[in-house]
């Protein structure tokens, strides 16, 4: 699946009605761990990556979880690009694979 991401938005803490949309899933499925976007699995939100808990599973608070790092963790931005690229202070890029 292609995501097509602003990149303005990626550094950027997960829009506040977006968390108040799954919040509010979470708040109606209390035994839920998982909200997906229309069933689909690529389109799924940890409870835990995005809220705080209590020792219930309450949720108590938001997390401040930036874009990237939701999409970084989850496998949504990858590379092919191995660990000796770091050992070279230049990199230059010529396509996506």
């Amino acid at each position: 699946m292609h995501w097509n991401t602003d990149v303005k938005q990626l550094a950027k803490p997960i829009d506040s009605q977006v968390l108040s949309s799954i919040r509010a899933y979470f708040n109606a499925n209390p035994n839920a761990t998982t909200f997906s976007i229309c069933g689909n699995s690529q389109l799924s939100f940890n409870k835990d990556d995005l809220f705080n808990t209590d020792k219930n599973g309450k949720i108590v608070s938001n997390k401040k979880v930036s874009l990237l790092a939701l999409m970084l963790k989850n496998g949504k931005l990858q590379t092919n690009v191995d660990s000796s690229v770091f050992k070279d202070p230049f990199v230059f890029a010529n396509g996506v694979k």
